[in-house]
């Protein structure tokens, strides 16, 4: 059998997101109605991170798993 090697796909989806709504102006509309839940995930990270808290403190705070908590936050990274 032969060996198959993993050939990492390079993927910026802002940058997506970005070219897709210039074809698309109902895709750039429904983009930038997130704008709102994207900044406050952003400010819940960074209060999160200022308070010294982890990941599983602050999803036992908002009754929350751990697992919803990294979800949200990583989508702030990509």
């Amino acid at each position: 059998m032969s060996e198959i090697k993993y050939q990492p796909v390079l993927f910026n989806p802002k940058e997506f997101a970005k070219q897709k709504g210039k074809k698309s102006p109902s895709f750039k509309a429904e983009y930038e109605a997130l704008e709102d839940e994207f900044t406050t995930l952003s400010a819940l990270l960074q209060a999160r991170q200022e308070a010294a808290l982890t990941q599983a403190e602050v999803a036992a705070r908002m009754d929350l798993s751990k697992s919803g908590v990294v979800h949200r936050e990583k989508s702030l990274t990509n």
